[in-house]
């Protein structure tokens, strides 16, 4: 059974979350529309490139970053 969610990493304040419910580049769209309408992140940087993006959103005062790679999907980091 495949699990929706993984942590993939957690050192101290840090986590790192694998997404693998939505892995695809249009699924990355659906993460940020997710958590804009029910977190209210706002959206601080766009990186877009032909294989990967970046996004740096805001949620509750602390900075996340959510990645998609084609070879590995999408991750939601907590730096």
């Amino acid at each position: 059974m495949k699990k929706p969610v993984i942590v993939t990493s957690r050192k101290g304040d840090k986590l790192e979350i694998k997404i693998s419910a939505v892995p695809g580049w249009d699924g990355f769209d659906k993460l940020v529309f997710f958590l804009v309408k029910h977190y209210a992140a706002v959206i601080k940087a766009e990186y877009d490139g032909p294989d990967a993006r970046r996004w740096i959103l805001e949620c509750k005062g602390k900075t996340i970053e959510l990645i998609h790679d084609d070879m590995f999907g999408n991750y939601l980091f907590s730096p």
